[in-house]
Order: structure tokens, then sequence, then C-alpha cells
């Protein structure tokens, strides 16, 4: 039986693929084309080499998405929405809004629409600008939104590529551990969704201790606290800034960076700081002190 002859790329096709790659990187939307194409009979290799890229790069492209719809919707930059209290979770606003109708008022509808329609990324902030999005009467926060990037924004395909090994390896292989691991899995989509894209290292970092906690490794102890000298600690502050002249426009922007830093989540769970600087002014000599 003589093989398959790969299909011919049309020009049209070859564009529309192009188009993708260099309009969205590598995103969900990359996939999406090079994996319409590999089922429409097109070669891996010839997909890949119509590109420029190294040959394996449309069969890695194509091996990376996992069957969850989670990962779809964190990978397609979608919006999330989750009900606390029945674990429920929605990938689009219709059906969210579909599957609740009964248990959402018509405000709270327009306000869940107003959060998505705004610059605003996280819902605790939109709702401590604008208030709450759900009756804040209610005994337990019923839904929470995770908000996407928008298909534009989506996070590369490099971000994909640890957290498709760890559904595949860990979630699904093995009863005892395949519930705790899409539990996990569930976590990990969700807590990126939250803070937004992430770098590698830290997708590495999150998936290296998920995979820790399913193999029931022991977990890291927090550092033992060490007595800090507070004369030292007044002295090393000071030093820092004895001998930094700084002018009005460079300590302002010092004191935006670190207002920036500490708006970070980790940052914030570890230190707060209530610090006022200031340039301190030159005294004028009295001209009857000057020699």
């Amino acid at each position: 039986m003589s093989e398959k002859q790969p299909v011919e790329i049309s020009l049209e096709e070859l564009n529309q693929l192009i188009f993708n790659e260099v309009k969205n990187g590598t995103t969900f939307e990359t996939y999406l084309a090079v994996k319409k194409l590999v089922d429409s009979g097109y070669s891996k290799l010839q997909i890949s080499k119509a590109l420029g890229k190294d040959k394996s790069w449309a069969g890695k492209i194509v091996s990376l998405l996992v069957d969850n719809s989670e990962f779809e919707c964190y990978f397609s930059g979608n919006d999330l929405f989750y009900n606390k209290k029945t674990f429920s979770m929605y990938y689009s606003l219709d059906s969210f809004l579909e599957a609740e109708k009964e248990n959402l008022t018509e405000t709270e509808c327009e306000n869940v629409k107003k959060f998505l329609d705004s610059d605003i990324q996280d819902q605790k902030e939109f709702e401590e600008k604008e208030g709450a999005i759900f009756d804040p009467s209610a005994p337990i926060k019923r839904f929470t939104i995770y908000k996407g990037f928008g298909s534009e924004n989506a996070p590369s395909l490099w971000i994909a590529e640890n957290l498709a090994a760890f559904y595949n390896d860990f979630c699904l292989d093995g009863q005892k551990t395949q519930a705790q691991g899409l539990n996990l899995f569930s976590k990990i989509i969700r807590t990126l969704m939250r803070v937004g894209s992430k770098s590698k290292n830290d997708i590495d970092r999150l998936v290296e201790k998920s995979r820790r906690i399913i193999a029931g490794e022991p977990q890291p102890q927090p550092k033992e606290h060490k007595p800090i000298n507070p004369e030292k600690a007044a002295k090393a502050i000071f030093d820092f800034f004895k001998d930094v002249q700084f002018t009005e426009n460079e300590l302002n922007e010092v004191k935006r960076a670190l207002k920036k830093i500490l708006k970070i989540k980790e940052n914030k769970d570890r230190i707060f700081v209530d610090i006022n600087i200031s340039i301190k002014k030159e005294l004028e000599q009295d001209p009857e002190d000057v020699e």
C-alpha cells in the first residue's frame, strides 16, 4: 500500500497560517491553524518547512493541546466563570448567564458585563473601585470571574509545554492520583488567570511544586525566622540613603516603582511598608555666619 501523499498547501491557507503566526505569536490560534491543516492531510514536515521552522516544529505544536476545557480556555484567552458553591465552571459569558440565570439578578448580570468591558483585569480591584459585582450580603462569595487576556494577547505556546506534560503524566495516569491531579491542574489554571501571564520560570516552578505534591514528596519547610538586630537594620537603611542624592523627579519615580512592587500579591503577603522619603532641604547659611 503506497504512503499517502501530503496535500499541497494552497497560497491562501499558507498566508493565513503565516498571518496567525505573525499576528498572535505562537499562541492557541497558531495551534488551531496548524491542527486544522494537519487534520486536512497536510504534512507536519511540509508545514514546518513552509514557515521556515525546524522540521519538528508543527508536530510539537500539534502535540501540546490536552483535552481539558480550562486549558483551552486559558490559552485561547477566554474568560472563565467559577461557581464556588457548586464548583461548576463556564468558559463563556453566554454559558455562564444561561446556566446561572436562576441565581443571578438583572443588576448582577449587568455588573458582570461591566467588569468584562472594563480595562481592569482583576475582579477584586474592580470591586474595590466600582462596588461588588454580586450580592455582598450572600453568606458565601458565590462566583469568581477569571478575566481572559483576549485571543491576541493569549499566553504563548511555550508556556503550554510543561502544563500539557503535567496534565498527561500526572493528572491522567493512575487512579489514585487522578482526582488530586485534576484538582491541582484546575487550581494552576485559575492561578495563572488571576495573576496574568507569567514567565517560563514561574510556570516551571508552579508545575514542579504540583508534581511533588502529587508524588507525596515532603514539601519545603518555611525558613526558620532569624531575629533581626534593630540597630544593624536601622544602620543599614541609613547607610543606604545617606549618600544618595535624589532629585524630586527621581524620588517620585522610586516611590512609584516601590508601590508597583508592593502591589504584587507575593510581595503584599510578605511585607507591609509604610514609609515616606523626601529630600531634606539644605539650610541656607546666614551671611553673618560666613567668614
